[in-house]
């Protein structure tokens, strides 16, 4: 067996170097996708959910009863508020923060939108009139209770989030794929979301 020259070496770990360079990033990506592990806490202040939960699979329909699909918003990214219950003090605070969150983003607020999806059948006339003044522009969807629960069993906390509410960031793409307590420090939030916003060559 011939013995590689210096030059041929040379060569080999050039093209071992090219090949760590293109092929180290697809590595990296699928194992971060597919495995929760390899994911580091510090990267995000939120619950990173691996891998992300598509929202088309949650039937949803508007605050008049038509049905719609998550297509209508696709293209941007969601802050999902999930309320099971009345909105009382802590929904508002929430809706209060998602505000506080989009605003503060400047020439990106346009790339997210605030949705709070409670459950069918709820008639919360003051949360109704919340979203028509302080929170207008908030979109209010809904779903039924067996579609929510099947649907949050499936993310983290879900005893917590059919408690008390849930706040979860959705990806221009319909996927689920960050969620926070409803106490969470708006900054926190608001980190997450620039990060992604700078990183997204998407929505």
């Amino acid at each position: 067996m011939a013995i590689p020259t210096r030059s041929n070496r040379k060569a080999i770990f050039f093209l071992l170097f090219l090949v760590a360079i293109f092929v180290g990033p697809m590595i990296a990506s699928y194992l971060i996708y597919n495995f929760h592990a390899f994911v580091p806490e510090t990267m995000s202040n939120g619950h990173l959910i691996l891998p992300p939960l598509s929202l088309q699979k949650l039937p949803l329909q508007n605050s008049k009863g038509e049905l719609i699909t998550t297509n209508t918003y696709q293209g941007d990214w969601i802050m999902l508020y999930v309320e099971p219950k009345q909105c009382e003090q802590t929904c508002l605070d929430t809706l209060y923060k998602m505000r506080q969150v989009r605003t503060r983003l400047g020439k990106d607020m346009d790339r997210v939108q605030r949705v709070i999806l409670t459950l069918t059948g709820n008639q919360d006339k003051p949360l109704q009139e919340y979203l028509s003044s302080l929170y207008q522009g908030t979109i209010h969807l809904q779903t039924t209770a067996a579609d929510l629960n099947k649907f949050i069993n499936k993310l983290p906390s879900p005893n917590t989030a059919m408690s008390t509410g849930n706040l979860y960031l959705v990806d221009p793409l319909g996927n689920v794929m960050m969620s926070y307590n409803p106490s969470q420090n708006p900054k926190d939030i608001y980190s997450d979301l620039t990060r992604l916003l700078k990183a997204s060559r998407i929505g």
